[in-house]
């Protein structure tokens, strides 16, 4: 599954995702602020789920 996303320090990255979206997306677009916590989730998803392209170009 691929999502994009624009993020904000109110409505972060970590705050727009399911669960079940936490271990089916396998390809990540992202714009906006990214925070600590949104880079520590990023990084789980792509050692326990599916993440495997992280696009920040944004």
């Amino acid at each position: 599954m691929e999502k994009s996303f624009t993020c904000t320090k109110d409505l972060p990255l970590r705050m727009q995702l399911s669960d079940e979206e936490l271990l089916e997306i396998s390809e990540i677009h992202l714009n906006g602020f990214i925070d600590g916590d949104d880079m520590l989730l990023l990084s789980k998803m792509s050692e326990n789920g599916s993440l495997r392209i992280l696009d920040m170009g944004g």
